[in-house]
């Protein structure tokens, strides 16, 4: 049990999912993989996640899981070395990167840190606490999907310096902003209540509940557009169906989720690791199908 709520109420999932999806990119890319890069990715990402958790969780969020914040504060020496541990690593292997992926790198990182962690000025007659750009309906979709895409795909594919069809990486962008799009978005709809009680404006609470999950199914059939073009481009149509994978569990759970308006905690975490769908399905059964070709 200790274990599970390690599992659910810390980041690991949100790591695993980084970490996932680069390794991914890194593969249908025809990079070689290289593990100082996927180890910065997953660290970054943890970092992130792990601050904005300890530092930002508002009362309305903790009455609405006090499972998941009682966990959080009576953890908090393991969170500061987790913290100090996964801060260390990042900027000990962002030394690696090349100049341009340095720039990118710390460029993101503040457009991150903005969103949550550091309060930027509001109007004095705004009587919501200093929020970051989370309080901007626009902002949480828009950073989410840039920062995960370009992590994940765009800095693997600058970084590792090898043969690059432009195409393929841009119809794997547009896969990946579709999912990231797709997983926000499922996560709004949660939040719903939290975002209205702290005056924060997502997406889900401009549209509501009803429009947001028919944005998600909408957005499905973008994804099996681009999946479809990108099996076109490659001939690789093992890999798009992994893929296919991940959409077709979006679509699943966001089903479950309109008929059952509420879901706990660890429906979302079983959300997040659907990203790891495709390097599962490509790191265990490409070999096996190349081996009986």
């Amino acid at each position: 049990m200790p274990l599970i709520q390690f599992f659910l109420y810390s980041e690991v999932s949100v790591l695993t999912c980084a970490l996932a999806l680069s390794w991914t990119s890194l593969n249908l890319l025809h990079h070689s993989v290289s593990p100082w890069l996927v180890c910065l990715i997953g660290s970054a990402t943890f970092l992130f996640y792990t601050l904005e958790r300890n530092l930002t969780l508002p009362p309305e969020e903790q009455s609405i899981f006090p499972q998941k914040s009682r966990w959080l504060s009576t953890h908090q020496p393991l969170n500061r070395w987790l913290i100090l541990g996964s801060g260390l690593l990042t900027l000990g292997l962002s030394t690696q990167l090349s100049k341009q992926g340095l720039i990118s790198f710390f460029v993101l990182s503040g457009f991150a840190l903005c969103y949550s962690i550091i309060k930027l000025p509001q109007p004095s007659q705004d009587p919501r606490p200093p929020q970051g750009l989370k309080r901007l309906s626009w902002a949480k979709t828009t950073l989410m999907v840039l920062v995960w895409t370009y992590m994940t795909l765009f800095l693997p594919a600058i970084e590792t310096h090898g043969p690059l069809d432009l195409t393929r990486l841009g119809l794997l962008g547009a896969i990946w902003a579709s999912w990231v799009f797709s997983n926000t978005l499922l996560f709004d709809i949660r939040d719903l209540e939290v975002d209205q009680a702290s005056g924060c404006t997502t997406l889900a609470a401009k549209l509501g509940r009803t429009k947001a999950h028919q944005l998600i199914d909408i957005n499905l059939f973008f994804q099996v557009g681009f999946l479809i073009f990108y099996g076109l481009h490659t001939h690789e149509w093992v890999p798009a169906a992994a893929m296919a994978l991940t959409s077709a569990s979006f679509f699943g759970f966001n089903r479950y989720l309109k008929r059952a308006s509420k879901a706990g905690l660890p429906f979302y975490i079983s959300a997040d690791l659907t990203l790891i769908l495709p390097s599962l399905f490509l790191g265990l059964m490409v070999p096996l199908f190349q081996h009986l070709s």
